[in-house]
């Protein structure tokens, strides 16, 4: 078996329904878990009809503090590991698939699912030190070594979980982390420089992306190759700056 998750707000939503209709030719048997977090009516009736196998959910703002909101640095992308622990918890079995919402698809991910089938976890490098957009403050709460500090980062948009014990266990230590304010969004911390020539770290920080890499490196997962898929492939319109520093 195997299940799809993704999420976005209206700023997203083509992307996503597009997204959503993808995994459905690719993959027509498989459930796909469109998580909302924040699209009017006509958008989610759009990525509604995009798939017969798509479900969408509710994001649960309530239950989390405000910095957590889509709207405000982007939440520092907190809210994903929330919403892949859930879908986890919904599916008990099988592999699952989170796509950031602008993800292309180029073919079935038959590479990537013998990746996540060897290894637990299939996930792949950004080109970028992880230390380059890492908060110091996040190296600090999670204690991080040097040779995770020095490590490469992965890439947080596209990841494949087998839902065995070494996936739990990243997956509850990706939670544990990211809903704490003081490690994935430290003070100071912005998702993106307002000044392009602006490199610190703090200004640059890319929120449950560093989490993700320092774990990966701790658990001794190597990264594999991108072959059916591309990243940041968004074809929204709308978007607004949630960029603050």
């Amino acid at each position: 078996m195997i299940t799809f998750v993704t999420a976005a707000d209206y700023t997203h939503a083509v992307s996503a329904e597009r997204l959503v209709r993808q995994i459905g030719e690719f993959y027509p048997e498989s459930k796909c878990f469109f998580w909302d977090l924040g699209c009017p009516p006509d958008d989610l009736l759009k990525i509604q009809e995009a798939s017969k196998m798509v479900e969408v959910v509710e994001f649960p703002y309530s239950e989390f503090p405000e910095w957590m909101n889509v709207k405000n640095n982007c939440g520092f992308y907190a809210w994903k590991p929330i919403v892949i622990r859930e879908t986890s918890q919904k599916t008990k079995g099988g592999m699952l698939v989170w796509c950031d919402a602008g993800t292309l698809l180029l073919d079935r991910l038959t590479e990537e699912m013998e990746e996540a089938r060897k290894k637990g976890v299939y996930v792949s490098l950004s080109g970028f030190s992880t230390k380059s957009y890492t908060h110091p403050g996040t190296f600090f709460f999670m204690n991080a070594t040097k040779d995770e500090i020095d490590s490469e980062m992965v890439m947080a948009g596209f990841i494949i979980f087998d839902q065995g014990e070494l996936s739990k266990r990243i997956v509850d230590k990706y939670c544990e982390f990211a809903i704490v304010k003081a490690c994935i969004a430290p003070y100071g911390a912005a998702i993106a420089a307002k000044d392009k020539s602006d490199k610190r770290p703090e200004h640059n920080h890319r929120g449950d992306q560093c989490v993700l890499s320092v774990l990966v490196k701790r658990l001794g997962i190597r990264p594999g190759k991108v072959v059916n898929w591309k990243s940041h492939q968004d074809i929204d319109t709308r978007g607004v700056n949630y960029i603050q520093i």
